[in-house]
């Protein structure tokens, strides 16, 4: 049953170019009619004060969930990623979380969710987004998750998980040093004998698709956007792959 509420307003996203960037139809969204300055400034619409809206009446009313999951679950992805390049982690962290309420098997909001709770110091949030994650990715993002989610073990002095998800990734015998040296990082500080010691690698073996996050936008050192396939961010020059 529908629960009573302020007055509503139905609003439509004003400009078809933000209906088009979100690929989706322009749903009409309810908004308390008091709330409508706060969502309607200088004639263009707040996005993030958009989705505070929508959410709180899917709270009130969740029959209507599922017609608004893939609206909700892509216009809280781009105010995301907006927020995350501005630096502003937390925020970018709640609209993220927001999307996952109403389309909570969406791995890019959840993803990146993942990155913006580390930013923040939020570990433990993170890996659990990070592990959550990695159940749900495919065989070509995998080793990307595994190794993020191996860096918050490490945020987290937790050397043992760390390594020993890193080690699922060995049978791929990365190329890249920095696996390795991060692999023997975690391996010394958990007491643990090393992987590649104890299994030597084939000659002939698969390559393991350079250490980017093309479903995570954010630079994990300064929160730019990075744009697909990119080994450096074009902001402050962080390396990527390690």
């Amino acid at each position: 049953m529908t629960r009573a509420m302020s007055n509503l307003v139905y609003l439509k996203l004003a400009k078809p170019e933000l209906a088009a960037r979100l690929g989706v139809p322009d749903l009409p969204v309810p908004v308390r009619e008091e709330r409508l300055p706060e969502v309607m400034r200088e004639g263009q619409i707040n996005t993030d004060a958009l989705l505070d809206e929508l959410e709180l009446f899917l709270a009130a009313n969740p029959e209507y969930r599922a017609k608004y999951a893939d609206f909700a679950g892509r216009l809280a992805y781009v105010t995301g990623l907006d927020l995350g390049a501005m630096g502003l982690m937390e925020a970018a962290a709640h609209y993220l979380k927001i999307g996952l309420n109403s389309d909570p098997s969406n791995l890019s909001l959840r993803l990146n969710r993942a990155v913006a709770l580390q930013m923040t110091g939020r570990n433990e949030e993170a890996l659990a987004e990070y592990l959550r994650s990695l159940a749900e990715a495919d065989a070509g993002l995998s080793p990307v998750v595994t190794v993020l989610a191996a860096r918050c073990c490490r945020d987290l002095g937790r050397w043992k998980t760390g390594a020993e998800l890193l080690r699922s990734l060995v049978p791929l015998a990365p190329r890249e040093p920095e696996f390795w040296d991060f692999l023997a990082e975690m391996e010394e500080k958990a007491g643990l004998v090393p992987a590649a010691a104890a299994a030597p690698l084939p000659a002939a073996s698969p390559v393991l698709p350079p250490v980017i996050a093309p479903a995570v936008a954010f630079c994990t050192q300064c929160g730019a956007k990075i744009e697909g396939g990119l080994r450096f961010c074009t902001n402050c020059g962080a390396k990527m792959d390690g």
